[in-house]
């Protein structure tokens, strides 16, 4: 009988546990890449999600968002318009790709979680 109460008492409080770790499973994260003290095309990227297929919002420029095609820990690709953008996560760095004529810009990045 004791046996049995002790594994009750360990199933409750395992349970409990993983209630409590994933009681919040994302936390709210903003990577942001501001591009104002450059000759870039647009002021700065906001991502809000970063995940494939998710919109990035363009400050400063036509057309207003980026849509993500790819993402790795150190770069973000998307599609702007017709032109392409790449953002290394790490170093900040933006190239923007349109018509064949690639352009590098040394950005800020920084991210924001809460």
């Amino acid at each position: 009988m004791p046996l049995r109460t002790s594994l009750y008492l360990l199933a409750i409080l395992l349970a409990l546990a993983v209630l409590f770790v994933f009681q919040f499973p994302s936390r709210f994260t903003q990577e942001d890449y501001n591009c104002a003290a450059t000759n870039a095309p647009f002021n700065r990227i906001v991502f809000s999600e970063v995940s494939e297929g998710e919109a990035g919002l363009v400050e400063g420029a036509n057309p207003d968002t980026v849509i993500i095609t790819s993402v790795t820990d150190m770069r973000i690709d998307t599609d702007w318009g017709r032109s392409r953008v790449q953002l290394e996560r790490k170093t900040g760095q933006v190239i923007v790709t349109h018509n064949r004529v690639v352009s590098s810009y040394a950005c800020t990045q920084a991210e924001f979680r809460m």
